[in-house]
């Protein structure tokens, strides 16, 4: 049995801030079974990048939000590693309860 994972990051549009702002949330699917959390942090939908899930600049705000992105991405794939080396095998409450 093939197991698929993916990972969006995307920005929660219905919960815009007064100040433009929108807040960032990430999607993890496995075997089309999805979770969903807020990386706690908000950015201008001016500089997001849809295709790549990613904020588009060089300002400190950019670099920042992108690290956030890279850390929690590393740490989902981390999740993911020790999962498979354990359960030979995905099952989202095993990896939500591990994550989350």
């Amino acid at each position: 049995m093939r197991s698929t994972f993916r990972i969006l990051f995307f920005l929660k549009r219905d919960k815009k801030k007064a100040n433009g702002n929108m807040p960032i949330f990430c999607r993890i699917t496995i075997d089309k079974e999805e979770a969903r959390f807020g990386i706690k942090k908000d950015v201008n939908p001016s500089i997001w990048d849809v295709q790549a899930g990613r904020a588009v600049g060089r300002t400190s705000e950019v670099v920042e939000i992108n690290s956030i992105i890279d850390k929690t991405k590393s740490a989902l794939f981390n999740a993911l590693t020790l999962l498979l080396s354990d359960l030979k095998g995905l099952a989202m409450l095993y990896f939500s309860a591990l994550f989350f």
